[in-house]
């Protein structure tokens, strides 16, 4: 009101704009809120998707790597095995046992002629 008791149009027009503008402007901080918490809750998801991701193929190259190097080393110690074997006065205890094995065999063959 003006110092004549009149109101003034363009100071309620005035006020009533700043008045909308600040509910603007709360409303808009109250929606950018409700979007940052999403979008934070998104990425916060997506995060532990790709870690998840990451660790899974972490463990399946592991266990491939444990396999390989069980498979490598097996198959050295069969080589290195039949090497000695096949080659050599030394055998192992698993060939001196077909050994004797097949002696025992070829003894009850010949003695039943």
């Amino acid at each position: 009101m003006d110092e004549n008791k009149y109101i003034s149009i363009d100071k309620m027009q005035k006020e009533a704009d700043e008045k909308f503008e600040k509910e603007v402007r709360e409303h808009n901080a109250k929606v950018d809120a409700k979007r940052k918490a999403r979008q934070d809750a998104e990425n916060a998801e997506m995060q532990k998707l790709y870690k998840d991701m990451a660790e899974s193929i972490k463990n399946e190259q592991e266990e491939q790597k444990s396999r390989e190097l069980e498979e490598a080393v097996s198959k050295a110690s069969k080589e290195v095995e039949d090497k000695y074997d096949n080659n050599s006065i030394i055998k192992s205890e698993k060939r001196t046992s077909m050994d004797k094995g097949y002696k025992k065999l070829l003894d009850g063959l010949d003695s039943n002629d």
